[in-house]
């Protein structure tokens, strides 16, 4: 049989891109399976992933069957909040108090990407409950939202004396000055999103800040802004 010059053209094509594209496939595929950074723990806000179906074995008139029960859908809680963390769950900052202690920690999440565990983090209000590494905390309010490019403000003004890179900003330097030791420092903290609850509610004993990326009017997402729904420490989960 015969074969034209332009089927063979066309076989040595396709026989070169395979060439080059099993490098790079093999390469995702290390990447796919690459080790994640194990969990801290897990985390359940009711209103935010409700219960979810799993098969489990349980005996069932005398005999083992699989049966389909309903579980708390939990989240994944890393220490940390680069890509590892964030993009497999929810990411503690590493600055945090320990949960469950009196200080005060910050968690970060999606709210579209990677599952957006935080999607309906403008859903929560006062009353609802965070459960996390075995803590129960409770929402003080709704959350709000705080600009994450204004770095610093006037104190009697109230304007913007300094600001970062945002898709309505200038790009500038997030800097204060040190009067003690006459230099410029840069400032490392966005404005409001680190900001301790006990300066709104007062002595709290224990408190946890929900941060995700959001639009001004709180909903899913903008980079310019954040919101922050602010929880106080109960005590231990209380068992079911």
């Amino acid at each position: 049989m015969q074969v034209s010059r332009r089927s063979v053209l066309k076989m040595a094509g396709a026989a070169a891109l395979g060439a080059v594209a099993a490098p790079a496939l093999a390469a995702g595929t290390a990447e796919a399976t690459a080790p994640v950074i194990p969990a801290m723990g897990t985390m359940y806000v009711a209103k935010l992933w409700g219960l979810k179906t799993v098969k489990v074995k349980r005996l069932v008139s005398g005999r083992l069957r699989t049966v389909r029960v309903k579980v708390p859908a939990t989240r994944n809680l890393f220490r940390g909040t680069g890509p590892s963390s964030i993009n497999n769950g929810l990411g503690l900052l590493g600055d945090s108090d320990p949960i469950g202690s009196s200080g005060h920690s910050w968690i970060f999440g999606h709210r579209t990407t990677h599952g957006g565990p935080l999607r309906n983090l403008h859903k929560l209000v006062a009353g609802d409950t965070i459960d996390v590494l075995g803590y129960r905390y409770i929402v003080l309010a709704p959350g709000k939202t705080v600009d994450a490019y204004i770095w610093q403000r006037d104190p009697v003004t109230d304007a913007v004396l300094y600001s970062g890179r945002g898709s309505r900003r200038r790009p500038k330097r997030a800097k204060r000055y040190d009067a003690i030791n006459n230099v410029w420092v840069e400032i490392s903290n966005n404005e409001g999103v680190l900001r301790d609850p006990e300066l709104d509610f007062g002595p709290l004993g224990g408190r946890l800040s929900l941060i995700g990326c959001s639009k001004q009017n709180r909903l899913p997402t903008s980079t310019d802004f954040r919101l922050v729904v602010h929880a106080q420490l109960q005590g231990p989960v209380p068992p079911a």
